[in-house]
């Protein structure tokens, strides 16, 4: 798990798992996660020589768009419950961000 919080301290770590600010990852890391009710978007931290697939996922794992690039965005159509975003590494490596209920 990757938490963002702003010092190393147990106040600030416990603020951002609260806020919902970290994600699950095996080794993908991102530097941008940020969304809103209209639009999510994630930036793969890149590595060389490895590729990545963004797959926006709805409810029940319905697939809402995919992207192959290192920045990836979504903007948020219908009504859908939540949206999150799965990165996979062709090292195969994995990150899961936390859901966005718009």
């Amino acid at each position: 798990m990757v938490v963002r919080a702003g010092e190393l301290s147990r106040e600030s770590i416990l603020r951002a798992l609260q806020a919902g600010d970290f994600y699950a990852s095996t080794g993908v890391e991102l530097e941008v996660v940020a969304a809103s009710t209209s639009e999510y978007r994630v930036r793969t931290k890149p590595v060389p020589g490895v590729r990545y697939t963004t797959s926006f996922v709805g409810a029940s794992g319905k697939l809402l768009a995919r992207s192959f690039e290192e920045s990836a965005s979504y903007r948020i159509a219908g009504d859908p419950k939540y949206v999150r975003a799965r990165i996979q590494a062709s090292n195969g490596d994995i990150a899961w961000t936390q859901p966005v209920y718009p």
